[in-house]
């Protein structure tokens, strides 16, 4: 095996920007030399090399030696066997990121004979590919990146492994200042990297035990910071743009297998019973970053919070059903209705508490998403000297001139330091007139949207006994009444689809530079189609329909006018449990179907290629037990026209395969509109705080199968909270006290047991109409003030964390002198000589005999 030899070269030494062939590499000594290859012709591809070694599926055996054992001592080479080209010395932990680039055509000429697959392109721009990846080999060369190349003839694409060896990613750390958290020696708090003191973080126990020194979420990132930094150590890659236009197929971290495999364990199974088992949320952070961690978070929380409220729901459930005693049911619905006020806000402010503990934990408590560095690769305007900052764009445009030749500069002899004398920086920048006009459109899709979906849900839900009737001629009662509810779901489901596309769409168009405003207002719309279209059917039924069909259906179990409470409870079940059902299934199912289909077709190609003939003798052109297929390297790559082919039976092409995860929008959409069931209307229904229990339970297992098995991996960044979502909770928490005080003050006849006797008074319709605006604004308001002493009396950050951290502080100030403050200090650094003491001791019988204005 031909590997190249570790960099000797110092720091100050330029640095090549072309790759350097293998002739110039020495053999690894673990292996003998191979036999001399004859003299070939020169071509023009003659200095593009590809790994054989590519590693095997995930279910290979071979994949479950844990990533910090040293790999198998390679093979000897010999003349049928094919060589492994890798830059450096690979790292023990394996490769940490993959570029998959389309096949140039220099290359699909030699690989005429195997037939490309559908949508291969051939044009100019896969020219424009080759020479961009041949730019970004040199710039990986250059900021010592280890990497190596497969070329996959059957899919047409070539897969780019790299890294950074162990040494590298602690200098970029230390560029980076990458907070790490301190051993519980120091204090346990974050302090930024530095090589010198690598031993007092938690880190360093890691590599004790033989794996890397930072974990997988930390080296995605260091990796990530390098590539796309402009400094003179980055390679100032724009990996989005490079997407965009198609220069690379996919970007992606592959997933490391012990990690993924443990994570797996204690995330889906273990204790799968257990509302309140909570998962490793380090290992999680670990592994796949703080943003999608807190969804973890949050789900947990939700599940466990909604404990108390699930065991009062049982009994005033059992109390709906079997109590005939009209004001005692009145009663019972008044205490759950306030109850679900009160637990809404006790929720929301627990778990800002729960937030800034996490922080705490995580070292984010002071973290801060700079905007000026977030522009988006979609974001266009005109260009103009300039660049942007938390306050907007700073144009630069008065300095667009030659600072050079300057005449004042000049006179004055002052030159910008050299390193700093670099172009002026260039962005686009759009005016605000054009984003506004984008946004009145937005609005306007996003009305004529929500009342489309609106209108349908009415007319369903106005011709809903026609559909009831029709049912109970084909099928049994129970189901019949529940039909029109779940046609309501289907008919949300496909819209909710159909909204997706014509959002982001939308979205788009409104052109916004950051990619957190981007997924803010993506969010606002999805939500505002969202409260309508599952909210619709259910504000009908509540508030709507008793007015324009003059009456509900009677309760027969008890004599008053509840049918509208008992048919909004029909509606609500058939609803949670459509919406619910149908999510779990679509995020299982759909993306493993359709990962499914695409690795088939890809073993398919890669079956008829003619490239591979003696791999498919070796394995079984017959066979189809991926096992067999992976489970020997040799199987894995071939040599065609002095090529080394590999075939797409190996993880990185099963990987490329899976969807990508690409935000938690969806994820934690479900769970808002689920929220809403319960806050808005659980006092029809009190069995959804459980039937939420259960779905949190399914919903935090099936989401880390979804993301560890079924996705790719995503990419870790940092967030310090669930962002604009907590700002529609806040939302549906106001409106909980509106709509649950109007369901007992206008749907049912609770108020009586505010004013006793009102149905047999000889008051009419409008004097009773007017009682019960009267007993709605007043009720409302006291919650709301309750609701409002509840906010203010809980502390947002609990007293023992703000100690926390400063003691954290403390620790770091007094180990690392590093952010002293008077309050650290018992005394003041001042020292007094003696001699000083001495002749102030003289001076102190001096004075002054010259008054102010003399003095002056």
């Amino acid at each position: 095996m031909h590997r190249r030899p570790p960099r000797s070269q110092p720091p100050s030494a330029p640095r090549s920007a072309s790759p350097t062939p293998p002739s110039s590499r020495s053999h690894s000594p673990a292996a003998p030399a191979a036999p001399a290859a004859p003299a070939r012709p020169p071509s023009r591809t003659s200095t593009v090399f590809f790994d054989a070694l590519s590693d095997p599926l995930p279910d290979d055996p071979r994949a479950a030696t844990p990533a910090h054992h040293p790999p198998p001592p390679p093979p000897p080479p010999s003349a049928s066997a094919s060589s492994s080209v890798v830059y450096g010395d690979k790292p023990p932990w394996g490769w940490d990121y993959l570029f998959v680039f389309p096949v140039p055509p220099s290359l699909q000429r030699r690989l005429d004979a195997i037939p490309p697959p559908r949508g291969a392109s051939r044009d100019a721009a896969s020219r424009r590919a080759e020479q961009q990846r041949v730019d970004i080999l040199a710039r990986l060369k250059s900021a010592r990146f280890v990497f190596s190349q497969l070329l996959v003839a059957s899919e047409q694409l070539i897969v780019l492994r790299l890294a950074l060896p162990s040494h590298q990613l602690k200098l970029s750390a230390e560029r980076v200042r990458m907070p790490l958290r301190l051993a519980a020696h120091y204090g346990g708090a974050y302090l930024p990297f530095s090589r010198h003191r690598q031993h007092v973080f938690v880190n360093a126990e890691r590599e004790k035990r033989g794996a890397c020194y930072f974990a997988p979420a930390e080296r995605v990132r260091l990796l990530l910071a390098v590539l796309q930094s402009k400094e003179h150590w980055g390679c100032g890659l724009n990996i989005e743009r490079l997407l965009m236009e198609r220069c690379i197929v996919q970007a992606f971290a592959p997933h490391s297998a012990p990690e993924r495999r443990a994570l797996i364990r204690d995330v889906v199974w273990r204790k799968w019973w257990n509302p309140a088992t909570q998962p490793p949320f380090h290992q999680l952070k670990d592994y796949l970053g703080a943003r999608v961690t807190f969804y973890f978070v949050f789900v947990s929380f939700y599940a466990r919070r909604l404990l108390p409220l699930a065991i009062l729901s049982i009994p005033v459930y059992v109390v709906y059903r079997t109590v005939r005693n009209e004001e005692a049911l009145n009663i019972v619905r008044w205490l759950f209705a306030v109850a679900i006020v009160l637990w809404t806000t006790y929720f929301l402010e627990n778990w800002k508490r729960r937030t800034a503990l996490v922080n705490t934990h995580w070292g984010l408590h002071d973290y801060q998403h700079e905007t000026a560095d977030d522009t988006r690769v979609q974001f266009e305007g005109e260009t103009r000297y300039g660049f942007y900052c938390k306050g907007g764009f700073v144009p630069l445009d008065d300095l667009a001139m030659s600072e050079a030749h300057s005449p004042h500069r000049e006179e004055q002899g002052v030159q910008p330091p050299e390193q700093h004398n670099l172009q002026l920086p260039r962005n686009p920048y759009q005016h605000p007139r054009r984003a506004r006009n984008a946004k009145l459109v937005s609005v306007a899709v996003t009305a004529l949207f929500v009342v489309l979906v609106g209108a349908l849900t009415f007319l369903l839900l106005w011709f809903r006994n026609h559909i009831v009737a029709w049912a109970q001629r084909r099928m049994r009662n129970a189901f019949a009444n529940a039909l029109p509810g779940v046609l309501n779901g289907v008919l949300i489901f496909v819209f909710d689809s159909i909204w997706r596309d014509v959002s982001l769409r939308l979205t788009r168009r409104e052109n916004h530079r950051t990619n957190q405003n981007f997924e803010n207002s993506l969010i606002y719309k999805r939500f505002a189609f969202m409260f309508v279209s599952n909210y619709i059917s259910l504000l009908y039924i509540a508030f709507v329909r008793k007015y324009l069909k003059d009456t509900c259906p009677v309760d027969e179990a008890i004599d008053m006018q509840s049918g509208c409470m008992r048919e909004l409870e029909t509606q609500m079940v058939s609803l949670v449990l459509t919406k619910a059902t149908l999510g779990q299934v679509m995020e299982i199912a759909l993306p493993w179907i359709t990962s499914r289909v695409k690795q088939w077709q890809a073993r398919w190609r890669s079956r008829k290629s003619r490239a591979l003939p003696a791999a498919r003798a070796r394995s079984g052109a017959d066979s189809h037990d991926a096992s067999a297929e992976a489970s020997d390297s040799s199987s894995q790559c071939s040599k065609h026209d002095e090529l080394v082919v590999c075939s797409a039976r190996n993880r990185y092409v099963y990987e490329s395969k899976l969807g990508k995860y690409h935000s938690t929008m969806e994820d934690y959409s479900e769970l808002v509109i689920q929220f809403g069931f319960l806050v808005l209307f659980g006092v029809a229904f009190p069995l959804a705080s459980v039937i939420n229990i259960v779905n949190n339970m399914l919903e935090v297992r099936t989401d880390a199968y979804k993301i560890l098995v079924l996705s790719q991996r995503v990419d870790a960044d940092d967030a310090a909270d669930i962002g604009a979502w907590y700002a529609i909770l806040e939302v549906l928490n106001v409106l909980s006290v509106w709509t649950n005080v109007a369901l007992l003050v206008f749907t049912s006849d609770a108020v009586e047991v505010l004013w006793r006797g009102a149905r047999s008074s000889p008051l009419d319709k409008w004097q009773k109409l007017l009682y019960r605006v009267v007993a709605f604004f007043v009720v409302e308001h006291v919650l709301l003030a309750i609701k409002a002493a509840m906010a203010a009396l809980v502390r947002d950050i609990p007293r023992r964390t703000l100690r926390r951290i400063a003691r954290q502080n403390f620790d770091v100030a007094r180990w690392f002198d590093e952010g002293w403050k008077d309050a650290y200090r018992g005394s003041s650094l001042l020292q007094v000589d003696d001699s000083e003491q001495q002749l102030c001791a003289r001076y102190a019988h001096l004075f002054d005999s010259a008054s102010d204005d003399e003095a002056e």
